[in-house]
């Protein structure tokens, strides 16, 4: 896939939001899960483990490292947040106090299940929660009854969630909301912190032809004179002392 977002780990690109201005940072790593264990066809992992999915860490339950079983959305790894039961996992994330981020993922669902009475049924609507420390969470469904997925054409879908970072260190959790063995699928995660479009300059009203227009604070008015100083200095010499900030 031809991304122009910036993944997880690479301070690459910007990502235009109306109007703010989403800036790459360098925070996290392995946000497509392509560094760690080989899966094989799919591994289950159960918590606690911080070692099969590079700078990911299960935290509950147990989740699904999924290679060949089905088509990823980016690369050939991906996650299924159920593997015998509700899995999550997270990353911890260097970040700004105060700072708002935005994260994107794909999600889909494993389309595969068993009969309702099974202990390892899962209801065909996979939930997803994100959340992040010190944020409102916020929970993300995929529905794989009405979607028609199947493991060799999963439709992936991109999601968005935003947090305000409370601390220079947040850690980013996706978790399971639904019982059974086939939950939501994740890829694909990436970052960028969110700052606003600078605001303009003031538009010069035109310049002042003598002294009295610089008095009483009005030089600022027209957006260009560092002082009151400034604008009398260009007034006096007929405008050859151009204005500090032309």
């Amino acid at each position: 896939m031809n991304i122009k977002k910036m993944l997880i780990g690479t301070a690459a690109g910007a990502l235009m939001l109306g109007s703010i201005t989403a800036i790459a940072l360098a925070v996290g790593s392995n946000g497509s899960l392509e560094t760690g264990t080989n899966p094989g066809v799919f591994i289950t992992l159960t918590s606690p483990n911080t070692s099969d999915i590079t700078d990911w860490s299960v935290d509950s339950g147990s989740v699904d490292y999924i290679g060949s079983y089905w088509v990823a959305s980016n690369g050939s790894r991906s996650i299924d947040l159920n593997g015998l039961a509700a899995g999550s996992v997270s990353q911890a994330l260097t970040t700004v106090t105060g700072a708002t981020y935005n994260v994107t993922f794909d999600l889909s669902g494993n389309p595969d299940s068993r009969p309702a009475e099974d202990p390892l049924f899962s209801p065909s609507n996979k939930v997803l929660r994100a959340s992040a420390t010190g944020a409102v969470s916020q929970d993300f469904s995929y529905d794989t009854s009405s979607k028609g997925n199947s493991l060799s054409d999963m439709k992936w879908e991109s999601q968005s969630y935003s947090f305000v970072a409370t601390g220079i260190s947040t850690v980013l959790t996706f978790a399971s909301q639904i019982p059974g063995a086939f939950g939501p699928a994740l890829d694909n995660v990436a970052i960028a912190e969110i700052l606003p479009t600078p605001s303009p300059s003031p538009t010069p009203i035109g310049l002042p032809t003598n002294k009295d227009q610089c008095k009483k604070g009005k030089w600022e008015d027209f957006g260009v004179f560092k002082n009151q100083g400034d604008c009398v200095s260009f007034v006096a010499t007929g405008g050859k002392n151009l204005p500090a900030n032309p």
